[in-house]
């Protein structure tokens, strides 16, 4: 099957093709394209400009199966500033995943950008030699297929990496922003959770992006800055940049996974139940 996009279109439903594939078996998929089918979904409800997608949250509550999926989407809330929608993701009749977008309208204010701590400027990925991710899994699969720079690949804490996709969502669809950035945020668990020992796995439950502005470009970086775990639950923050600065933040919350190699995959190969 073509690696040329993550899925493809059969009636209504979305065929995975390989490169959808996660690290944890290859029955099922990886979380990135899961988020970035939804966020598409919930784009296609929404067409107008003046709204930008500001808030995305996908609840990963059970493995997405390597089989055709459906989509389905609903306006929750269609304001004059404020927009909702919901997506929800089924495999075989059963609700794997799903979503909801806040939306906000544009609005022209002289207000200052920033009145944050200074931000992460890691260098930029062209001057970073290629990075071998340490989540081996056996075929091709999402992680392995990601091009990589590492701006820190020696430092025990949080890592910042840039992540480029060398492939569209759909053959007929490219990368929106928004799209892009559900794609890579699912990075954040595992690049967070490095410094915990390759003993003690975190499997993430959800995915959040949060975006003051469209992130751009065919590079996007995660910068991560914090991640807190107290009796097997872990919350992971990152800074979201493109190669001209920040663009949001993306935020995972994990679930312990003794035993495991890496996130979501155990020592004996088995997926963990979310």
């Amino acid at each position: 099957m073509s690696t040329a996009s993550l899925f493809v279109r059969s009636d209504n439903r979305f065929v995975p093709t390989e490169v959808a594939r996660g690290p944890w078996s290859l029955d099922f998929l990886h979380g990135g394209p899961v988020a970035a089918l939804l966020a598409w979904a919930i784009e296609q409800r929404e067409t107008d400009p003046a709204f930008q997608p500001a808030r995305l949250t996908v609840d990963l509550f059970r493995p997405v199966p390597y089989s055709p999926l459906e989509v389905t989407s609903r306006v929750v809330r269609a304001g004059k500033r404020v927009r909702v929608i919901d997506a929800g993701l089924t495999a075989n009749g059963v609700e794997v995943s799903r979503a909801s977008a806040l939306l906000l309208r544009h609005v022209d204010v002289d207000s200052p950008a920033a009145l944050d701590a200074p931000s992460v400027t890691p260098p930029p990925p062209d001057a970073l030699p290629p990075y071998e991710q340490p989540f081996s899994s056996e075929g091709v699969a999402y992680h392995t297929a990601v091009e990589y720079r590492r701006a820190d690949p020696e430092s025990p804490r949080g890592a910042v990496v840039w992540v480029r996709l060398p492939f569209a969502l759909l053959p007929e669809a490219d990368m929106s922003p928004l799209v892009h950035a559900a794609a890579i945020a699912d990075f954040v668990n595992p690049f967070a959770n490095l410094p915990a020992g390759t003993r003690i796995g975190f499997i993430n439950a959800d995915v959040n992006v949060f975006l003051h502005r469209p992130p751009l470009g065919d590079w996007l970086c995660l910068a991560v800055s914090s991640r807190r775990s107290a009796r097997g639950v872990a919350v992971a923050d990152a800074a979201l940049l493109d190669t001209s600065g920040p663009a949001g933040r993306c935020l995972v919350t994990s679930i312990a996974n003794p035993g495991a190699m890496f996130a979501g995959q155990a020592a004996d190969g088995s997926v963990a139940a979310r």
